[in-house]
């Protein structure tokens, strides 16, 4: 296993074995946390009903030990700033934002010392290393210098299936961007069949322009006008976008004339785990 946290002050790079600088003798935190819940019970009645539930900060621990002092003092330099936490382990590959982190030195011996470095992870849950884009909607142009008739001019994709392979539901980033110099004013409705849920954009785009859709963080930026976010449908809500687990059937509808847009799905499946 191999376990590294970066930020811009640089990067630690822990080993589960090997004749390294610093090495893992403990690690606690990276199993399903448990689940904060409410529960409400009534006078007569037997058990109790679920009112809410969720996950909290995750708590991560790593006892280990160092070659030389210099190595750990060097390491908590480094983690008293908040960076990524990436475990390269024997089945997957998974990252987690630390927002604040703590080192402790314990024992000292000649040739090394130990060390335990406790790190709080406001958002619980691990994602991919690297996010996944599907293009749902986008014109195929095939027509080149080198074309030989007959031949298919162009194909448009309209639609695309976005799975997510994660442990929970997840907010994607919608690209929406301006790839011909054709003005036009076009009502943008992306649907998520699989949960029954849209979303209805409205606005003219200029060439080059790249509108952001945030799910998660409930913004939409363009490129050009900075904050959009009146450009949404007034019945439409950024919430009700998530990807739900599985296969999620995407397709975009373009209301006016298609002057030369591409829709893309941006998502990073979430866990509950990195075991």
């Amino acid at each position: 296993m191999l376990i590294t946290y970066k930020n811009e002050k640089g990067t630690i790079k822990l080993y589960g074995n090997g004749e390294h600088e610093m090495r893992i003798c403990a690690i606690e935190g990276l199993e399903p946390p448990a689940k904060a819940r409410q529960l409400q019970s009534y006078i007569s009645e037997d058990g109790c009903v679920e009112g809410a539930a969720q996950y909290n900060q995750r708590i991560i621990t790593i006892s280990g030990d160092a070659n030389n002092l210099e190595a750990v003092k060097n390491a908590a330099r480094i983690l008293s700033k908040k960076g990524v936490l990436t475990i390269y382990g024997e089945f997957c590959t998974r990252k987690i934002t630390v927002n604040d982190a703590t080192v402790t030195i314990g024992k000292r011996y000649p040739d090394y010392c130990t060390f335990v470095i406790q790190m709080t992870c406001d958002y619980p849950h691990f994602t991919d290393i690297r996010e996944t884009e599907t293009a749902v909607f986008k014109i195929l142009k095939y027509l080149t210098k080198d074309a030989v008739f007959p031949l298919v001019l162009s194909e448009r994709t309209s639609s695309g299936v976005v799975y997510n392979k994660g442990d929970i539901k997840i907010y994607p980033l919608i690209a929406v961007e301006k790839t011909t110099d054709e003005y036009g004013e076009n009502t943008i409705t992306i649907t998520n069949k699989t949960t029954g849920k849209r979303l209805v954009f409205n606005k003219s785009m200029e060439m080059g322009e790249r509108v952001e859709i945030d799910v998660k963080n409930r913004k939409v930026t363009s490129n050009i006008d900075g904050n959009i976010i009146h450009a949404l449908d007034r019945f439409s809500s950024l919430s009700d976008m998530w990807l739900d687990m599985g296969e999620n059937d995407i397709s975009v509808d373009i209301g006016g004339e298609e002057r030369g847009l591409s829709v893309t799905i941006i998502s990073s499946n979430e866990y509950t785990e990195a075991i």
